[in-house]
């Protein structure tokens, strides 16, 4: 009875976290910060350009390793293949219509699920807000919105900090702890202890 007691207490919170996702399968902060980008620009262009603009542009990326230069070099991409839009950095390129693209905010919190055993899973809020602007090649302003959008998923909460991106502050966050963290789960310990404790010295008084 005592090795069944002991086996069971160690051995089900490793079951139940053997079934939590890994990192490997899901997007990283920056990743979903890249898409949501992307997203927003996608939008816009899509919903207030239509004919008002050529599909090629002059866009400047920013030059220093940053959080935002990972947004526009992603979002260069994001827009040839989604759209055929062209972004070139203007090296004598003045005859084309202008992108900016300015990041206003980048935010990202985490919000535990509640669990009995093992890691359990979070659940990731990523919101961010852009102001993009459109000039044609007259350098009339063609487009000036301030656009947001919010996105959620989750996660293992054991993966958190695996999928954050220690280069830049945005992609990093408190993972807030719960009750069950700091209570529940030392007073089953503390009761399988006593447990074991209280059946092996029932056995040893027979």
């Amino acid at each position: 009875i005592l090795y069944i007691a002991l086996i069971a207490t160690l051995a089900f919170p490793a079951v139940i976290r053997s079934q939590a996702k890994t990192a490997a399968t899901v997007p990283t902060v920056l990743e979903r910060f890249q898409s949501l980008a992307a997203s927003l620009v996608l939008k816009t262009l899509s919903g207030k350009t239509t004919g008002a603009m050529d599909k090629k542009n002059v866009f400047m990326p920013e030059k220093n390793t940053s959080f935002k230069r990972e947004l526009d070099l992603s979002l260069q991409a994001a827009l040839k293949s989604e759209t055929g839009f062209q972004l070139f950095e203007p090296a004598g390129v003045d005859s084309l219509a202008t992108l900016e693209i300015d990041l206003r905010a980048a935010a990202l919190t985490y919000q535990r699920l509640p669990r009995l055993f093992g890691n359990g899973d979070a659940v990731r809020k990523f919101e961010m807000t852009l102001f993009i602007k459109v000039l044609s090649a007259e350098k009339e302003v063609r487009v000036a919105s301030e656009v947001s959008e919010t996105l959620t998923d989750t996660v293992s909460s054991g993966d958190v900090s695996l999928l954050e991106d220690r280069r830049f502050t945005e992609t990093q966050a408190v993972l807030p702890l719960q009750f069950f963290d700091n209570a529940f789960v030392p007073a089953v310990i503390a009761a399988a202890a006593g447990v074991i404790i209280y059946l092996f010295f029932a056995v040893r008084s027979r």
